[in-house]
Protein backbone atom coordinates (compact mmCIF):
# COMPACT_ATOMS: atom_id res chain seq x y z
CA UNK A 1 0.00 0.00 0.00
CA UNK A 2 2.90 2.46 0.66
CA UNK A 3 4.53 1.95 -2.24
CA UNK A 4 0.92 2.61 -4.03
CA UNK A 5 0.65 -1.07 -5.19
CA UNK A 6 -2.46 -3.32 -4.59
CA UNK A 7 -2.10 -6.23 -2.12
CA UNK A 8 -2.62 -9.33 -4.09
CA UNK A 9 -5.65 -11.08 -5.03
CA UNK A 10 -7.56 -7.75 -5.00
CA UNK A 11 -10.49 -7.80 -7.23
CA UNK A 12 -10.72 -5.15 -9.70
CA UNK A 13 -13.59 -6.09 -11.86
CA UNK A 14 -14.57 -6.08 -15.17
CA UNK A 15 -17.30 -4.89 -17.12
CA UNK A 16 -19.76 -6.99 -19.37
CA UNK A 17 -22.06 -4.16 -21.03
CA UNK A 18 -25.22 -4.97 -23.06
CA UNK A 19 -27.50 -2.77 -25.03
CA UNK A 20 -31.13 -3.78 -25.15
CA UNK A 21 -32.96 -1.77 -28.28
CA UNK A 22 -36.57 -2.75 -27.49
CA UNK A 23 -39.41 -2.69 -30.09
CA UNK A 24 -42.37 -0.97 -29.23
CA UNK A 25 -46.06 -2.50 -29.46
CA UNK A 26 -47.87 -1.05 -32.17
CA UNK A 27 -50.17 1.44 -30.10
CA UNK A 28 -47.15 2.48 -28.15
CA UNK A 29 -45.31 3.45 -31.56
CA UNK A 30 -47.97 5.38 -32.50
CA UNK A 31 -48.34 7.45 -29.58
CA UNK A 32 -44.75 8.16 -29.63
CA UNK A 33 -44.80 9.32 -32.99
CA UNK A 34 -47.85 11.48 -32.39
CA UNK A 35 -46.42 13.08 -29.21
CA UNK A 36 -42.65 13.02 -30.99
CA UNK A 37 -44.47 15.08 -33.57
CA UNK A 38 -46.28 17.89 -31.16
CA UNK A 39 -42.39 17.98 -29.59
CA UNK A 40 -40.83 19.01 -32.33
CA UNK A 41 -43.51 21.28 -33.45
CA UNK A 42 -43.66 23.73 -30.81
CA UNK A 43 -39.62 23.08 -30.47
CA UNK A 44 -38.97 24.53 -33.82
CA UNK A 45 -41.70 27.66 -33.57
CA UNK A 46 -40.20 28.46 -29.93
CA UNK A 47 -36.42 28.24 -30.88
CA UNK A 48 -37.61 30.51 -33.69
CA UNK A 49 -38.65 32.93 -31.45
CA UNK A 50 -36.78 35.45 -28.76
CA UNK A 51 -35.30 34.80 -25.61
CA UNK A 52 -37.81 33.73 -23.91
CA UNK A 53 -39.63 31.58 -26.49
CA UNK A 54 -35.82 29.57 -26.93
CA UNK A 55 -36.31 28.56 -23.12
CA UNK A 56 -39.69 27.45 -23.77
CA UNK A 57 -38.25 25.16 -26.89
CA UNK A 58 -35.52 24.05 -24.60
CA UNK A 59 -38.53 22.56 -22.14
CA UNK A 60 -39.30 20.42 -25.05
CA UNK A 61 -35.92 18.57 -25.20
CA UNK A 62 -37.24 17.79 -21.63
CA UNK A 63 -40.04 16.30 -22.95
CA UNK A 64 -38.42 14.21 -25.11
CA UNK A 65 -36.38 12.36 -22.87
CA UNK A 66 -38.88 11.64 -20.63
CA UNK A 67 -41.03 10.10 -23.44
CA UNK A 68 -38.45 7.39 -24.17
CA UNK A 69 -37.72 7.00 -20.41
CA UNK A 70 -41.50 5.82 -19.81
CA UNK A 71 -44.84 6.93 -21.03
CA UNK A 72 -45.72 7.65 -17.21
CA UNK A 73 -43.12 9.60 -17.52
CA UNK A 74 -44.10 11.87 -20.24
CA UNK A 75 -47.51 11.69 -19.24
CA UNK A 76 -46.92 13.36 -16.14
CA UNK A 77 -44.94 15.75 -17.69
CA UNK A 78 -48.13 16.75 -20.39
CA UNK A 79 -50.41 16.66 -16.83
CA UNK A 80 -48.52 19.40 -15.69
CA UNK A 81 -47.79 21.29 -18.93
CA UNK A 82 -51.60 21.43 -19.11
CA UNK A 83 -52.68 22.58 -15.53
CA UNK A 84 -49.72 25.13 -15.76
CA UNK A 85 -51.18 26.07 -19.30
CA UNK A 86 -54.94 26.74 -18.15
CA UNK A 87 -53.65 27.70 -14.30
CA UNK A 88 -51.60 30.88 -16.44
CA UNK A 89 -48.09 29.37 -14.77
CA UNK A 90 -44.76 30.29 -15.95
CA UNK A 91 -42.24 28.33 -17.70
CA UNK A 92 -40.33 27.17 -14.81
CA UNK A 93 -43.47 25.77 -13.24
CA UNK A 94 -43.58 22.87 -15.72
CA UNK A 95 -40.28 21.52 -14.78
CA UNK A 96 -39.60 18.89 -11.82
CA UNK A 97 -36.06 19.05 -10.04
CA UNK A 98 -34.86 15.91 -11.95
CA UNK A 99 -35.86 18.01 -15.31
CA UNK A 100 -33.70 21.01 -14.05
CA UNK A 101 -30.76 18.72 -13.53
CA UNK A 102 -30.91 17.71 -16.86
CA UNK A 103 -31.31 21.39 -18.09
CA UNK A 104 -28.27 22.52 -16.32
CA UNK A 105 -26.31 20.59 -18.03
CA UNK A 106 -26.48 22.96 -21.09
CA UNK A 107 -24.47 26.20 -21.52
CA UNK A 108 -26.94 26.93 -23.78
CA UNK A 109 -29.59 27.48 -21.76
CA UNK A 110 -30.63 31.04 -19.69
CA UNK A 111 -32.66 29.16 -16.74
CA UNK A 112 -33.36 33.03 -15.65
CA UNK A 113 -35.38 33.34 -19.15
CA UNK A 114 -37.56 30.33 -17.31
CA UNK A 115 -38.89 32.99 -14.66
CA UNK A 116 -40.56 35.39 -16.14
CA UNK A 117 -44.17 36.46 -16.93
CA UNK A 118 -47.13 33.98 -17.21
CA UNK A 119 -48.10 31.57 -20.06
CA UNK A 120 -50.67 31.85 -22.27
CA UNK A 121 -50.60 28.78 -25.12
CA UNK A 122 -54.53 28.48 -24.90
CA UNK A 123 -54.07 26.60 -28.73
CA UNK A 124 -52.44 23.78 -26.94
CA UNK A 125 -54.71 23.14 -24.48
CA UNK A 126 -56.86 21.00 -26.78
CA UNK A 127 -54.03 18.87 -28.03
CA UNK A 128 -52.66 18.52 -24.86
CA UNK A 129 -55.76 17.01 -23.65
CA UNK A 130 -56.57 14.78 -26.70
CA UNK A 131 -52.41 13.16 -26.28
CA UNK A 132 -53.94 12.59 -22.45
CA UNK A 133 -56.77 10.73 -23.43
CA UNK A 134 -54.88 8.06 -25.50
CA UNK A 135 -52.47 7.69 -23.34
CA UNK A 136 -54.84 6.73 -20.07
CA UNK A 137 -55.65 4.06 -22.98
CA UNK A 138 -52.50 1.82 -23.03
CA UNK A 139 -52.02 -1.06 -21.05
CA UNK A 140 -50.32 -0.24 -17.17
CA UNK A 141 -47.39 -2.59 -18.48
CA UNK A 142 -44.84 -1.12 -21.03
CA UNK A 143 -42.52 -2.89 -23.50
CA UNK A 144 -39.25 -2.32 -21.60
CA UNK A 145 -41.05 -3.34 -18.31
CA UNK A 146 -41.76 -6.73 -19.79
CA UNK A 147 -38.26 -6.11 -20.32
CA UNK A 148 -37.05 -5.27 -16.81
CA UNK A 149 -39.15 -8.27 -15.50
CA UNK A 150 -37.59 -11.03 -17.69
CA UNK A 151 -34.30 -9.72 -17.23
CA UNK A 152 -34.90 -9.77 -13.33
CA UNK A 153 -36.07 -13.23 -12.99
CA UNK A 154 -32.90 -14.41 -15.35
CA UNK A 155 -30.68 -12.82 -12.87
CA UNK A 156 -31.98 -14.30 -9.62
CA UNK A 157 -32.09 -17.42 -11.64
CA UNK A 158 -28.25 -17.02 -12.15
CA UNK A 159 -25.60 -15.79 -10.64
CA UNK A 160 -27.00 -12.62 -9.48
CA UNK A 161 -28.78 -12.04 -5.37
CA UNK A 162 -29.21 -8.39 -6.03
CA UNK A 163 -29.76 -5.38 -8.51
CA UNK A 164 -29.68 -1.99 -8.79
CA UNK A 165 -32.15 -0.26 -11.48
CA UNK A 166 -31.54 3.23 -12.43
CA UNK A 167 -33.75 5.85 -13.95
CA UNK A 168 -33.60 9.52 -14.55
CA UNK A 169 -36.37 10.41 -13.22
CA UNK A 170 -38.69 9.85 -9.78
CA UNK A 171 -41.79 9.56 -11.86
CA UNK A 172 -40.74 6.79 -13.88
CA UNK A 173 -39.48 5.31 -10.36
CA UNK A 174 -42.74 5.68 -9.27
CA UNK A 175 -43.98 3.49 -11.88
CA UNK A 176 -41.43 0.61 -11.77
CA UNK A 177 -41.93 -0.06 -7.86
CA UNK A 178 -46.20 0.11 -8.69
CA UNK A 179 -45.34 -2.80 -10.95
CA UNK A 180 -42.55 -4.13 -9.30
CA UNK A 181 -44.09 -4.16 -5.81
CA UNK A 182 -46.33 -6.95 -6.32
CA UNK A 183 -43.80 -9.57 -7.16
CA UNK A 184 -41.15 -8.48 -5.03
CA UNK A 185 -43.07 -6.56 -2.29
CA UNK A 186 -40.38 -4.91 1.02
CA UNK A 187 -37.86 -7.08 -0.85
CA UNK A 188 -37.80 -3.27 -2.80
CA UNK A 189 -36.33 -0.33 -1.98
CA UNK A 190 -35.76 2.95 -3.83
CA UNK A 191 -34.03 6.23 -3.59
CA UNK A 192 -34.47 9.68 -5.24
CA UNK A 193 -34.41 12.98 -4.50
CA UNK A 194 -37.49 12.74 -2.09
CA UNK A 195 -35.13 10.18 0.21
CA UNK A 196 -35.59 6.79 0.36
CA UNK A 197 -38.53 4.65 0.61
CA UNK A 198 -39.24 0.52 1.59
CA UNK A 199 -42.78 -1.39 1.18
CA UNK A 200 -44.89 -2.21 4.43
CA UNK A 201 -46.62 -5.43 4.03
CA UNK A 202 -48.28 -4.87 6.68
CA UNK A 203 -49.36 -1.36 6.46
CA UNK A 204 -49.90 -1.81 2.55
CA UNK A 205 -47.58 1.63 1.60
CA UNK A 206 -44.37 3.09 1.60
CA UNK A 207 -42.33 4.20 4.91
CA UNK A 208 -39.39 6.52 4.77
CA UNK A 209 -35.91 4.99 5.01
CA UNK A 210 -32.93 6.79 5.55
CA UNK A 211 -30.31 6.77 3.15
CA UNK A 212 -27.84 5.33 5.20
CA UNK A 213 -30.34 2.34 6.04
CA UNK A 214 -31.01 1.81 2.11
CA UNK A 215 -27.57 1.23 1.79
CA UNK A 216 -27.25 -1.34 4.73
CA UNK A 217 -30.31 -3.48 3.65
CA UNK A 218 -29.37 -3.42 -0.07
CA UNK A 219 -25.39 -3.96 0.76
CA UNK A 220 -26.55 -7.02 3.46
CA UNK A 221 -28.55 -8.74 0.77
CA UNK A 222 -31.11 -10.71 2.87
CA UNK A 223 -33.78 -8.76 3.12
CA UNK A 224 -33.14 -6.37 0.10
CA UNK A 225 -33.15 -7.67 -3.10
CA UNK A 226 -33.94 -4.53 -5.56
CA UNK A 227 -32.50 -1.01 -5.70
CA UNK A 228 -34.36 1.67 -7.57
CA UNK A 229 -32.89 4.62 -7.91
CA UNK A 230 -32.45 8.03 -9.61
CA UNK A 231 -29.59 9.58 -10.29
CA UNK A 232 -29.53 10.70 -6.66
CA UNK A 233 -28.85 7.36 -6.08
CA UNK A 234 -25.37 7.41 -7.71
CA UNK A 235 -23.81 10.46 -5.66
CA UNK A 236 -21.90 9.11 -2.19
CA UNK A 237 -23.15 5.46 -2.31
CA UNK A 238 -20.72 2.08 -2.51
CA UNK A 239 -22.67 -0.29 -3.65
CA UNK A 240 -20.11 -2.87 -4.93
CA UNK A 241 -21.63 -5.82 -3.38
CA UNK A 242 -23.92 -5.65 -6.39
CA UNK A 243 -23.24 -7.29 -9.51
CA UNK A 244 -25.85 -6.85 -11.38
CA UNK A 245 -27.02 -3.04 -12.46
CA UNK A 246 -30.04 -2.33 -15.16
CA UNK A 247 -30.41 1.12 -16.52
CA UNK A 248 -33.97 1.70 -17.64
CA UNK A 249 -33.55 4.73 -19.36
CA UNK A 250 -30.24 6.89 -20.63
CA UNK A 251 -28.62 10.26 -19.30
CA UNK A 252 -27.61 12.08 -22.50
CA UNK A 253 -24.78 13.21 -20.36
CA UNK A 254 -21.86 10.20 -20.99
CA UNK A 255 -20.76 11.08 -16.95
CA UNK A 256 -23.99 9.96 -15.44
CA UNK A 257 -23.94 6.85 -17.14
CA UNK A 258 -20.05 6.44 -15.57
CA UNK A 259 -21.04 7.96 -12.31
CA UNK A 260 -24.35 5.27 -12.25
CA UNK A 261 -21.89 2.27 -12.77
CA UNK A 262 -18.97 3.60 -10.94
CA UNK A 263 -21.15 2.58 -7.68
CA UNK A 264 -20.41 -0.65 -8.34
CA UNK A 265 -18.00 -1.19 -10.23
CA UNK A 266 -15.41 -0.65 -7.31
CA UNK A 267 -11.75 -1.84 -6.84
CA UNK A 268 -12.69 -4.61 -4.13
CA UNK A 269 -16.78 -5.52 -5.55
CA UNK A 270 -17.78 -8.15 -7.44
CA UNK A 271 -15.12 -9.38 -10.16
CA UNK A 272 -17.81 -8.77 -13.46
CA UNK A 273 -19.97 -5.96 -13.08
CA UNK A 274 -22.86 -7.05 -15.92
CA UNK A 275 -24.81 -3.47 -16.99
CA UNK A 276 -27.85 -3.49 -19.47
CA UNK A 277 -28.76 -0.72 -21.01
CA UNK A 278 -31.95 -0.20 -22.23
CA UNK A 279 -33.24 2.10 -25.44
CA UNK A 280 -36.69 1.75 -27.36
CA UNK A 281 -36.16 0.60 -30.72
CA UNK A 282 -36.74 3.53 -33.65
CA UNK A 283 -36.36 6.23 -31.20
CA UNK A 284 -34.11 9.74 -30.75
CA UNK A 285 -32.42 7.72 -28.24
CA UNK A 286 -31.31 5.16 -30.17
CA UNK A 287 -29.83 7.91 -32.67
CA UNK A 288 -27.81 9.43 -30.14
CA UNK A 289 -26.21 6.30 -28.76
CA UNK A 290 -25.91 4.73 -31.72
CA UNK A 291 -24.06 8.07 -32.74
CA UNK A 292 -22.27 8.09 -29.47
CA UNK A 293 -20.63 4.39 -29.90
CA UNK A 294 -19.20 5.59 -33.08
CA UNK A 295 -17.64 8.38 -31.99
CA UNK A 296 -15.89 5.82 -28.77
CA UNK A 297 -14.79 3.33 -31.73
CA UNK A 298 -12.85 6.30 -33.23
CA UNK A 299 -11.25 7.17 -29.78
CA UNK A 300 -10.48 3.89 -29.37
CA UNK A 301 -9.01 3.66 -32.83
CA UNK A 302 -7.11 6.94 -31.82
CA UNK A 303 -6.30 7.37 -28.46
CA UNK A 304 -6.63 3.33 -27.45
CA UNK A 305 -9.08 0.87 -25.82
CA UNK A 306 -11.11 2.58 -22.94
CA UNK A 307 -13.00 1.18 -20.28
CA UNK A 308 -16.76 0.11 -21.67
CA UNK A 309 -19.69 2.62 -20.37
Amino acid sequence: VETGELPPGTVIPRRKVSDHFIPMRPDEAKLYERIERYISRYYNAYMSGEKGQKALGFIMTVYRRRLTSSFVAIELSLQRRLAALLGKARAIDLLTPDDLATLEESAALDLDALEGPALDFANEVTELRDFLAELEKRPPQESKMERLRDELQQAFHGTHDTVVVFTQYTDTLGYLRDQLVGTFGDRLICYSGNGGERWDPATKTWVAVSKKRVKELFRAGEEVKILLGTDALSEGLNLQTCGKLINYDMPWNFMRVEQRIGRLDRIGGKRVVDVSNYFYEGTIEEQIYRGIGEDVDWFEDVVGPAQPV
